[in-house]
């Protein structure tokens, strides 16, 4: 398994390689056939009554497709420069839910 450092590199890299190569209005149509793939994957697990608290661990093919995921958003964040912002506003949502749940920050 690849550093951190190493792993966002290579991913970085992959990214930047596929949006040379293929169109915004591409890249989005993956990313939503992606997280159709995610859903559908998920309904699949919850129908056969695989996903609950006693049961922690997932399916393989969930995690491929949330990692497919992660890339494609990655893509996004790379094209439109805003890696920063996506961060800051995952904080924000992140410390609502939490203060929503009578945590304290």
């Amino acid at each position: 398994m690849m550093k951190d450092g190493d792993r966002k590199q290579v991913i970085d890299r992959v990214c930047r390689s596929v949006l040379e190569r293929n169109s915004l209005d591409d890249q989005i149509i993956v990313l939503i056939e992606e997280m159709g793939d995610l859903i559908s994957n998920l309904c699949r697990y919850k129908l056969e009554g695989k996903l609950n608290a006693n049961e922690p661990g997932l399916d393989v093919s969930i995690m491929e497709e949330m990692a497919k995921v992660k890339i494609r958003i990655r893509q996004l964040e790379l094209t439109f420069e805003c890696e920063k912002d996506v961060k800051k506003a995952m904080e924000d949502k992140a410390k609502e839910i939490g203060e929503g749940m009578g945590l304290k920050f």
